[in-house]
């Protein structure tokens, strides 16, 4: 069952890093769509935490260390923390 919610997170992980590059963001007020510009800013400010929370997920699963998944939920909460 662990090993299920694993995958579970790893696929949602995965599919988050996606949608980053396909997701607008705010500039000064108005919403940004262009896409160079969009990707130009996940890169620059989202993707390494995304990366290597994703990472955890994937050592947790090769190596069979399930705190690893509770240290990637705990990057993951942060990072939403400072979008709000």
């Amino acid at each position: 069952m662990i090993m299920l919610l694993t995958y579970v997170q790893l696929f949602v992980f995965t599919f988050d890093i996606f949608l980053g590059f396909h997701s607008g963001f705010y500039e000064f007020g108005e919403i940004v769509m262009i896409r160079k510009r969009i990707q130009h800013e996940y890169v620059q400010k989202k993707l390494y935490l995304t990366f290597f929370s994703t990472g955890l997920v994937i050592a947790s699963i090769v190596f069979e260390l399930q705190f690893l998944n509770f240290f990637s939920i705990i990057l993951r909460l942060s990072s939403v923390r400072n979008r709000l």
